[in-house]
């Protein structure tokens, strides 16, 4: 969970610089970025691929809520000043849309990396 935090955070502050024409740089997103993966690796490290599933859909649950939907829609409001309902009916949209996309990206990943090995050797 620490180094899935870090990388979160890592690539937070390296896609800014990659592409900064998105605004200032924000540090609650980076806040966001560290939360899922901490998230993720609470969720995810270590577990038998029999549950991988449930935990998968567990993980992206628990992201999609409170990190997408609660906590970033909270920093959209706070950077641009504008009331947290202006932002949250179509994030809350586009989060349920997503979210099975989401289980079944990260859940086909967890089995590939189960099935070519790179788990039991890195992980």
């Amino acid at each position: 969970p620490v180094p899935a935090m870090a990388v979160g955070a890592i690539g937070d502050i390296i896609g800014y610089f990659l592409n900064p024409g998105g605004g200032a740089y924000f540090p609650g997103f980076t806040l966001s970025a560290m939360l899922g993966g901490l998230i993720y690796g609470i969720c995810l490290y270590k577990r038998s691929e029999k549950r991988a599933i449930w935990w998968v859909i567990l993980s992206v649950f628990i992201i999609t809520l409170f990190v997408n939907i609660i906590l970033n829609t909270f920093w959209l409001a706070v950077m641009y000043n504008k009331a947290y309902q202006v932002f949250a009916v179509e994030r809350i949209i586009k989060n349920f849309v997503a979210f099975p996309l989401h289980v079944i990206v990260i859940f086909a990943v967890f089995m590939l990396m189960e099935r070519t090995g790179i788990r039991k050797k890195y992980l």
